[in-house]
């Protein structure tokens, strides 16, 4: 990506909407800054990676996500915290950004996207991304954001 203004088209490109739940994966200094836009357009963020060390930056953030995920726990650990920080009702985040070429992370955003949720695929790994089909059929609308 190569402006944070770019970083920051998604939501509208999209139809991401103020306090829907959407996670942020990949919280590196790209990342960092879209969790801050993601914040000031009043989106409820969840950020996740699997390095400690990005996961306590993000936590000291003046724009911070609301939740904080280690992506090294399986995602059905992610989905009750999820549910426990935004409400039971609540079955996973509406809108999945993943902003990494490491290829996990895309079956962990399609694990903890709600039912018809937007997998938003903005990382440009080299290798093909693995999705199942139940996934991108009865559970995400995938959205491929081109710049």
């Amino acid at each position: 990506m190569p402006t944070c203004q770019r970083e920051g088209y998604w939501p509208s490109r999209a139809s991401i909407v103020r306090g829907q739940r959407s996670p942020r994966s990949g919280l590196g200094a790209l990342g960092h800054f879209g969790v801050a836009i993601a914040k000031v357009l009043g989106l409820r963020v969840v950020g996740v990676d699997v390095k400690k060390d990005a996961l306590e930056l993000a936590r000291g953030l003046k724009f911070a996500p609301d939740l904080v995920i280690d992506a090294n726990k399986p995602s059905s650990e992610a989905v009750q915290e999820i549910k426990r920080k935004f409400g039971d009702d609540v079955t996973g985040v509406d809108a999945a950004i993943i902003a990494t070429d490491a290829i996990p992370s895309y079956q962990f955003g399609t694990d903890i996207l709600r039912k018809h949720g937007t997998l938003i695929v903005v990382g440009q790994p080299s290798d093909p991304i693995p999705l199942k089909f139940v996934d991108v059929i009865l559970c995400a609308q995938p959205t491929l954001v081109r710049y």
